[in-house]
């Protein structure tokens, strides 16, 4: 299957470098590069030893799949801004038809304040 496209592309690390003068340094930095193999294992490691279960990936479409696969049918999802996510079109695929129930959809489309607050 091939991934969604980031429909939001004013939310790429690309064009945030571009247009957010707080992070238009960043993109000749070490953060615009993948880092090191040794350095995504000691991360991992150090976040197992504290009791996360950690999936590595090599690729956007990669990052899209084992994220739809971890989670279960039928449940509630919700979500912040997220570069990440965008950046693998899962946000994209959340605004669709997913077979979970999309909170933050919910809130989005409650155009009263109250009942907004409430959903949150």
């Amino acid at each position: 299957m091939s991934i969604p496209q980031n429909t939001n592309l004013a939310e790429t690390f690309a064009e945030l470098t571009k247009s957010d003068a707080k992070v238009t340094s960043l993109a000749d930095s070490h953060f615009a590069k993948p880092a090191s193999a040794e350095r995504v294992n000691a991360a991992k490691a150090a976040l197992e030893k504290n009791g996360f279960k950690v999936h590595v990936v090599n690729t956007r479409a990669d990052a899209f799949e084992a994220l739809k696969n971890l989670i279960p049918a039928g449940v509630s999802i919700n979500n912040a801004h997220s570069t990440t996510l965008e950046e693998i079109g899962f946000i994209t695929y959340i605004k669709g038809d997913t077979p979970w129930k999309n909170i933050h959809g919910t809130i989005v489309q409650e155009k009263d304040a109250a009942k907004q607050a409430d959903l949150r």
